[in-house]
């Protein structure tokens, strides 16, 4: 059993160095970015295009419109029942 457990920890051992290795050379041998002093092209922004005035004519009077209903309100933490949660375990 000592013999696995040594043969095991020396494999994850070395799969831990080979993968950390690996990656750095990944990423030192990756493309590098473009440089930054490069002009963007210019592109002119499409004309908009124009829309009819709303008519709010037939709207006009403030009478016309139905009151909100006030909320009711929610029971506050105090007068919510407590809940007591037992793991039964030691």
């Amino acid at each position: 059993m000592k013999f696995y457990q040594n043969t095991l920890r020396a494999l994850i051992l070395t799969g831990s160095i080979g993968g950390f290795l690996g990656g750095w050379t990944l990423i030192a041998h990756s493309g590098k970015p473009a440089a930054a002093d490069t002009q963007p092209a210019i592109v002119d922004p499409a004309p908009l295009p124009t829309l009819a005035p709303l008519n709010f004519s037939n709207n006009t009077s403030p009478s016309q419109l139905q009151p909100l209903q006030p909320l009711s309100q929610a029971p506050s933490v105090s007068q919510l029942p407590r809940v007591r949660l037992r793991t039964r375990g030691s």
